[in-house]
This record gives structure tokens, C-alpha cells and sequence, in this order.
């Protein structure tokens, strides 16, 4: 048999096929095959000649080309159409013609200008039906390719158009197949006769394309132009508080057209006509400043009367207000992009020092400063470490009686200063006695100490009022321990305080 059939087995088992065939019997050749009336596949075993081989190789690539050339059918009409560089035509088609150049060309350029250079070098004779129905002087109410088709064909004015249909297509003539592709190339070569015939497709009306909902149309032979009648303006600058009502507030009694870009930028547009009540630029600038200040009122009392009672309103910006024309808006845009295009320059960048040229380029005697600086504050920071877990606190009862003893000697500067002071007042009057045990210890302490300062002691004791117990507790104090010390440096320097400002 020139060929064999394998069990029908699944793709991973038709794979281990494949490969064990191809490594242990190189003289047969295998080809998966559909089975007849099923969509799955099994393998056929052949065993060929070389000049079989051979053919059937070639066989294989006239089917891959063939399959090639069907699918890459309408890039050879594309290539063909630009190689011929006759004019397109198309309604509303700026879309379609960024899905060809982007199916068939290669991707869409970046920016809109290098686009516009690019469509132009492949079809250098556009016309777009739709902007040109658009700028007819009104002649079309609806611009649709519908309607407008149905208008061309009933005007009998004009000439009428002639149209010859291709074999096939006869069932054209009756209409009703709108939306279908060949048809609605019919109706859009229909109507552009018709716009030709009654003299709308002038030279420079070619490469104009209409953008819904712009002001603007896209020139692929220059700069994009405003298509908008009468007197437009770009106002930009206003607070987000103001509302369609509030701009139209401001045009007065003219009829103007708000199209909106953000919440505080649009364009304006108003008509020249004066029964319409349009206006000149100078007129619509002097329009707008004299009805700011009402304008601004209105919006002051709407958002008074929306604010919580008790809170204070947004305050209204109103700093970068701004009315330019389309012209000088444009400029300024412009402007503004080639300075941030100059700002994106990126500078060279400034080489980083490393650690070792820094200390290479610092003095010897800066960098001995700042490790000594640093050497100090970490031997501060370990002494602060080390030295907090360390510090024992004295026992509470003898802490807080050595608390206690120093209380008590203020206390008791106070009180003798208060003495002092009414002795002065009355030398003749002799000292009143106090009538409690604690204004005894008291005197006996002052006594006290003024015989320690005459002999010179460098420790000084005092009696609590609760006796001679707690003088030899504190005396006892003195001698234990560092907390003990330092409350009797405590006590040495009470006699410095009694120049000093009295107890509050």
C-alpha cells in the first residue's frame, strides 16, 4: 500500500506519532487528514519516492500561497488604489481611512500632523461627502448619506446623474439597501456627482475631512480650520461654579452656542447677524465685562442658598478669565507646546559622587571635624543607653523622707523670712512665740544653722517638725549612698535662696 491509516488516537498521542516516526523511520512521511464527516483528524503513513517527495512539497507551498493570497486579497486593491493615485471618495470617512492606513500601511503615526503627511503621500485626492454637504450654503437640511442621497436624486434642477450599474447590482435602481457596503458606495458616488454638478467640490474643498461635534475640520493639506460661522471665541478661566446659564448670562441678549471643553474652559460661538442678535468682537468683549458683575451676583446667591447654615461658601476665582479668539488661542496653545517641548529637553546629568571621591575632595581637617562630631554623639548616645538600665532608685520610705525633709525646709525659710521681715517692722515689739511644737523646731533649726555657717561646715542638717527622730534620719541619709548626697547638696544650697524671690 502506498499509504496506512493510524488508529484514531487524540493530538497528544498524534504528537508521540510524529516525533517517534520522524526519529526511528526517516524514509516515511506522515500528514494529519481530516476523517470524512467528523471534524477530527488521524494520521496517514506514506511511504514516497523522492521525486514524490519532491511534488508533493511543491504542492504544499502553491496551497500556502494560494491561501496567502486570499486572505492579503484587498491589500493588492489598496496598493493598487495608491499606485494609481486616483481620487477616494467617501462619506464621513476620516475613520475609515485610519482603519486602512492602519490595516494595510502600518501603525498610526503619533501625532495628527504626521499622520495628515502620510495619508497624503498614499491618496493625494480625498473627497469627504459629508463635510462637503455640510458647506453647500444650506442647501441640505440633513447631511446623513441616507437622506442626503434621497435629496440628490429627487432635485431635478440640475442635471440629472446618469448612473450605470454593474452586472449584477441592477436591483440597485429600486434602493432600500442602505448600510450594505457596495450600496452605500453607490449612494456616496451619487451624491458627490450631484455636489460636482451644482459646483460644492472645488479644488481646495479636496483633503477636508468633517469631525462630529467640532469646530474645526481636519486639513490634510494644512492647518485644521474653524467651520463654525460668525464670531467664535475660546472663553477659558472661569470658576467651575458657572453653569451653561451662567456663560449664555454673559453674552446678554445674544444667541450663542456653548460647547464645552472642561469645567473652566469652552468655545462660544454667535452670529453676525444682527436681527439674530449677534455682534462683533469688540462688541461681545464690552458684552461680557459689563454683565460679569451680575452674573457673579447670581452665582453668589446660588451658592449661599446650597451651603450648609453656619458654613462659608467657596470663594469664586475669577483671576485667569480669559476671552480670546480662535486665532489667538490657537498661538497661545502653540506657544505653550513648543516651551514644554523645549522644557522636555533633558540636560546631561550631573555625575553622582561616589563616598571614596567625596572623602578624597574633603579636607583632612573637615572630615576629622565631622567623624570627631560624630564620634562624640555616638559615645553620648551609648552613655545614655548604658547608663538608664543602670541607675538604681533609692528605696521609696527613705526617698520620700528625704523628699519630706526638703519640703520642709523651704517651708521653713519661708516662714523665718516672714519673721525677719516683721521684726524689721517693729524692732520695739518683742518676737511672738508660736503656740504649736513645729514653730519651736523651727527657731531651734534657724539657730542651728547659723552656728554650722560661722564654723564653716560644708554639711548642713535641719530638724523636721516632727522632732530630733527625723533630724538623725536625715543626717543618716547624708551618709548613705549617692541619693542620700544629693539631697544634702540640696539642703547646702537652701541658704542661697534667701535673697531670692519668696515662695508662691
Amino acid at each position: 500500500k502506498e499509504e496506512f491509516e493510524m488508529p484514531d488516537c487524540n493530538p497528544f498521542m498524534r504528537r508521540a506519532l510524529y516525533e517517534e516516526l520522524e526519529d526511528k523511520y526517516p524514509e516515511l512521511t506522515a500528514e494529519s487528514r481530516l476523517i470524512p464527516g467528523s471534524h477530527k483528524k488521524t494520521i496517514f503513513v506514506m511511504r514516497l519516492t523522492d521525486e514524490q517527495k519532491e511534488k508533493r512539497k511543491e504542492d504544499k507551498k502553491k496551497e500556502k500561497l494560494k491561501t496567502l493570497d486570499d486572505a492579503a486579497g484587498f491589500l493588492r486593491i489598496f496598493k493598487m488604489l495608491s499606485a494609481a493615485q486616483k481620487p477616494i471618495v467617501g462619506h464621513n470617512c476620516l475613520y475609515d481611512m485610519m482603519f486602512l492606513f492602519s490595516h494595510f500601511q502600518g501603525t498610526l503615526p503619533d501625532t495628527a500632523v504626521e499622520f495628515k503627511a502620510a495619508l497624503c503621500t498614499l491618496f493625494p485626492k480625498i473627497w469627504d461627502t459629508k463635510w462637503l454637504s455640510t458647506h453647500s450654503g444650506g442647501k441640505y437640511s440633513d447631511t446623513q448619506l441616507g437622506p442626503l442621497y434621497e435629496s440628490c436624486i429627487r432635485d431635478q434642477k440640475s442635471a440629472p446623474i446618469v448612473v450605470t450599474y454593474a452586472e449584477g447590482f441592477a436591483q440597485y435602481a429600486k434602493g432600500g439597501q442602505a448600510h450594505e457596503a457596495a450600496y452605500d458606495a453607490y449612494m456616496t458616488g451619487v451624491v458627490l456627482a450631484k455636489l460636482m454638478s451644482d459646483g460644492f467640490c472645488a479644488e481646495t474643498a479636496q483633503n477636508h475631512f468633517y469631525l462630529m461635534r467640532s469646530l474645526f475640520c481636519l486639513n490634510l493639506n494644512g492647518s485644521d480650520e474653524v467651520v463654525e460661522e460668525g464670531t467664535v471665541l475660546h472663553v477659558s478661566g472661569f470658576d467651575p461654579v458657572f453653569k451653561t446659564m451662567d456663560l449664555k448670562a454673559l453674552f446678554g441678549k445674544m444667541m450663542v452656542q456653548i460647547r464645552w471643553i472642561n469645567d473652566s474652559s469652552c468655545f462660544t460661538m454667535l452670529s453676525d447677524s444682527e436681527e439674530k442678535g449677534g455682534g462683533s468682537e469688540k462688541v461681545v468683549r464690552d458684552t461680557i465685562t459689563n454683565n460679569m458683575p451680575a452674573v457673579l451676583a447670581q452665582i453668589e446667591e446660588r451658592v449661599l442658598a446650597h451651603v450648609a447654615a453656619g458654613l462659608e461658601p467657596p470663594a469664586i476665582d475669577m483671576s485667569n478669565f480669559l476671552v480670546r479668539t480662535v486665532s489667538e488661542w490657537t498661538a497661545a496653545a502653540a506657544a505653550a507646546a513648543a516651551a514644554a517641548a523645549e522644557a522636555a529637553v533633558v540636560a546631561p546629568a550631573t555625575p553622582v559622587a561616589t563616598h571614596a571621591s567625596t572623602s578624597a575632595k574633603t579636607p583632612a581637617s573637615a572630615v576629622a571635624a565631622k567623624n570627631g562630631a560624630k564620634g562624640k554623639a555616638a559615645k553620648n548616645v551609648k552613655k545614655e543607653v548604658v547608663k538608664a538600665p543602670a541607675a538604681k532608685k533609692p528605696k521609696t520610705t527613705k526617698g520620700k523622707a528625704v523628699k519630706k525633709i526638703v519640703e520642709e525646709k523651704e517651708e521653713e525659710e519661708v516662714e523665718e523670712e516672714e519673721e525677719e521681715e516683721t521684726e524689721e517692722a517693729k524692732p520695739t515689739a518683742p518676737a511672738k512665740k508660736t503656740k504649736n511644737a513645729k514653730g519651736k523646731a523651727v527657731k531651734k533649726d534657724v539657730e542651728k544653722e547659723e552656728e554650722e555657717d560661722e564654723e564653716g561646715t560644708a554639711s548642713r542638717t535641719s530638724k523636721s517638725a516632727k522632732g530630733k527622730k527625723t533630724h538623725a534620719d536625715k543626717t543618716e541619709a547624708q551618709k548613705k549612698g549617692p541619693a542620700k548626697r544629693k539631697a544634702a547638696e540640696m539642703e547646702n544650697a537652701a541658704p542661697t535662696r534667701r535673697s531670692g524671690r519668696p515662695r508662691a
